[in-house]
């Protein structure tokens, strides 16, 4: 009887071990999937934040560039305006530019055969104010 009871305490340890060793590898993965998933959500903020820094410098690149075309823009019409008050012409500049961008793009479209391309009146007039000044 005494060994029984002795089998019986040692089977109780053993059962009381293999129960603590549970919990606490249970404790421990839990403990383990806690601190990955913040990890994890940490690295998705940073990601995040880096991203829209980068799409913010990108967005200042492109300001400031449109800003520096635009002064580009501003003193080329200006430009145009002196040299077309100079030859005596009664054209407006920004009417001078306009024309150069109707022909440019007059010369970007392809020729397809049997078509017509059709240009709005105002802007042939420009055009041709334009032309007249090229030759």
């Amino acid at each position: 009887m005494c060994q029984e009871i002795l089998t019986a305490m040692e089977t109780q340890l053993i059962a009381e071990r293999e129960r603590r060793s549970l919990v606490l590898r249970a404790d421990g993965d839990r403990e383990a999937a806690i601190i990955k998933s913040l990890g994890d959500s940490e690295a998705m903020v940073r990601r995040a934040d880096a991203a829209k820094a980068v799409a913010k410098k990108q967005a200042e690149g492109e300001a400031q560039a449109r800003l520096a075309m635009a002064g580009a823009t501003s003193e080329c019409i200006n430009c145009m305006r002196g040299m077309l008050e100079h030859v005596g012409s009664e054209l407006k500049a920004t009417d001078y530019s306009l024309g150069v961008e109707y022909l440019d793009t007059l010369r970007s479209l392809p020729v397809p055969a049997k078509k017509v391309t059709l240009v709005p009146r105002e802007g042939l007039d420009v055009m041709k104010q334009v032309a007249s000044m090229a030759q």
